[in-house]
């Protein structure tokens, strides 16, 4: 029972530590997001050049990126984050409209289990 006890309680330690990294994560793209919008933009375009896309593309990607959902993109492109268990906080936009469908809450790092 005692080392079910520690399991558990190491379980919920890594998993709320996990959560603050992440959360801190996003509210730094927040701020970048407001900050210099067309620098993240070009950081998308560049992520994308380097898994094969061509410039020109990649701007193309980025730009509908930015305009639909700035946050979701940065979160699964630059920091690795997935939306496979979302439900929760919701995206925002560049223009700081929120998104319908974008869930935040559940960003979980790419390869990371719970």
């Amino acid at each position: 029972m005692a080392g079910a006890m520690s399991m558990a309680a190491g379980e919920y330690v890594s998993v709320h530590s996990q959560s603050d990294t992440e959360q801190a994560d996003l509210a730094r793209e927040r701020v970048e997001l407001e900050t210099d919008a067309t620098a993240e933009q070009r950081e998308l375009a560049t992520i994308d050049v380097g898994r094969g896309l061509t410039p020109e593309l990649a701007s193309k990607v980025a730009t509908q990126w930015m305009a639909h959902d700035a946050l979701g993109a940065h979160a699964r492109n630059e920091l690795g984050l997935s939306d496979t268990q979302a439900a929760g906080r919701t995206s925002h936009h560049a223009d700081g409209k929120r998104g319908r469908c974008h869930r935040l809450k559940g960003f979980r790092r790419a390869g990371a289990g719970r």
